[in-house]
């Protein structure tokens, strides 16, 4: 079984660029799971998550930024047992 996983400290999530380099990497590296740490942001929907992932079976969990520091999202593409 192929497992592709990143963690990256994205810094800010809400830029336009962010989203993109996001996307290109999951496309390029077939990711199946992401760690983003300094998100940056208080909320995050799952018509946001389709912007940067085009998996439609995705799940996501996001611990919140607090202000302007912190914020975790994971997401994935099937679930996890």
């Amino acid at each position: 079984m192929d497992l592709s996983i990143i963690s990256w400290n994205i810094r800010g999530i809400r830029r336009l660029e962010k989203k993109k380099a996001i996307r290109d990497l999951c496309r390029r590296s077939k990711i199946l799971m992401a760690f983003l740490q300094e998100t940056k942001v208080e909320c995050f929907e799952r018509s946001d998550l389709r912007k940067i992932w085009a998996n439609e079976n995705a799940e996501m969990v996001l611990s919140s930024a607090s202000g302007s520091a912190g914020g975790l999202l994971t997401f994935w593409g099937q679930k996890l047992l």
